[in-house]
């Protein structure tokens, strides 16, 4: 009696025990479903930072049971698709946000798809949540081991890319593969290249029995549109090498960021650091350059202690001569191949690549001045493609009249 009068005395006080007792109730119910699925059921999460997450989507998108689901998120698979690309290699279907069920040899699978905003990046972050009833994950992982298999029959062309966020590393769809002999380079430069990083990949004892670091670095430099891009995805196809890029003049980038994004790569992986003229012009930042990266930074990063071993980092620039001499010394830069004009040798040979059997290759090039690049060379053969006859006769007109307009298109 005397407590109850209390509390009919103090109704604030009442409300707040109400509420203590509310909560209490539910974070015990909280617990007790929690301490449920602990001791009944195994889960899994897999996040969408992680390479597992797109063998999972995949498989997803191609399992019968996980195809009926009523709510879905249609995922691009090619985004620049011909008349004649089947839909299925256009579309993929996974499940939407929300419960999913599913049956995997027999068995039920509870599924959990989460997806959130984040604040930092304003990127969407996706994970999935599997449980299973049970003690072991064996099931669980089978399901990612299906998924890697499916992975590996449907990207067994293509090179794997991926590119550098301020919360890491995302996956994005495959690349088309580039042939080495459809870059054309000096003779013999593009052979030397891909064998000096064939022997760097297979030679990681090696390095460790000599206590050297197994990392090689490579510089490219030249003209804009002379071929440097397309001769990393040259290599990398030719190696079967994934690709990581950085967006080295990125507003996000830091030092601490770079080192965290250098110290996931994987062995046997090549490493892109595009127009590192931008960056650093010497030690100073350069006018696409942001604040948060420094040189140092940059230096400890590429071969400090925590940099991650077995891998090539590629640097591209237009201005050899404006990068500081700390940055491309041995031991960071090993190889350092110029990527200039074409020459009369390169001309003929990509005008055969277009016109096989023509012979006409050397007249050709003897039409076309020293200082037009090569992306207009092929800019020009592409435009003339169904026939040679008007190639050689269009490059004869085009370049007698405006030689100068080629050194803006280059």
């Amino acid at each position: 009696m005397v407590i109850t009068q209390f509390f009919k005395e103090n109704p604030v006080l009442m409300a707040g025990v109400a509420a203590a007792i509310g909560a209490f109730w539910r974070q015990l119910k909280e617990s007790a479903t929690d301490l449920t699925e602990r001791i009944f059921s195994v889960s899994m999460r897999v996040d969408s930072g992680q390479a597992a997450f797109r063998w999972l989507e995949l498989w997803m998108s191609k399992h019968k049971d996980i195809k009926k689901v009523r709510t879905t998120h249609a995922r691009t698979l090619d985004s620049y698709p011909e008349h004649e690309t089947p839909f299925e290699k256009v579309i993929a279907l996974t499940p939407g946000e929300g419960l999913h069920a599913f049956k995997f040899r027999g068995k039920r699978v509870i599924m959990y798809k989460h997806v959130k905003e984040s604040e930092r990046s304003h990127k969407v972050r996706v994970s999935y949540h599997l449980y299973m009833f049970g003690r072991k994950h064996d099931l669980l992982k089978e399901i990612l081991r299906e998924a890697l298999e499916l992975h590996l029959v449907e990207n067994e062309r293509g090179i794997q890319l991926r590119t550098a966020g301020c919360e890491g590393w995302d996956y994005q769809e495959s690349l088309p593969e580039r042939s080495a002999a459809s870059v054309v380079l000096p003779e013999g430069v593009m052979e030397s290249l891909i064998e000096d990083l064939r022997g760097f990949f297979s030679a990681g004892q090696w390095y460790a029995n000599l206590s050297i670091p197994h990392r090689r670095g490579v510089l490219l430099h030249g003209p804009p549109g002379s071929g440097k891009t397309s001769t990393i995805l040259a290599v990398a196809s030719e190696l079967k090498c994934q690709l990581y890029w950085i967006p080295i003049s990125a507003t996000w980038l830091s030092d601490a960021v770079l080192m965290k994004l250098l110290m996931e790569i994987p062995r046997k992986s090549i490493l892109v650091l595009e127009d590192i003229d931008a960056a650093f012009v010497g030690r100073k930042r350069g006018e696409s350059g942001n604040k948060n990266l420094t040189f140092s930074g940059l230096l400890n990063a590429l071969d400090g202690v925590c940099s991650s071993q077995g891998r090539v980092v590629f640097m591209t620039t237009n201005h050899p001569e404006q990068l500081d001499p700390a940055l491309i010394r041995p031991g960071r830069i090993d190889l350092r191949i110029e990527i200039g004009y074409p020459s009369a040798y390169q001309r003929a040979t990509l005008f055969e690549r277009f016109f096989p059997g023509d012979g006409r290759g050397s007249q050709f090039a003897s039409l076309v001045p020293d200082d037009v690049g090569m992306s207009a060379l092929q800019e020009h053969l592409l435009s003339h493609r169904t026939c040679a006859d008007s190639a050689i006769a269009s490059a004869a007109e085009r370049w007698e009249r405006t030689p100068e307009l080629e050194l803006c298109q280059a």
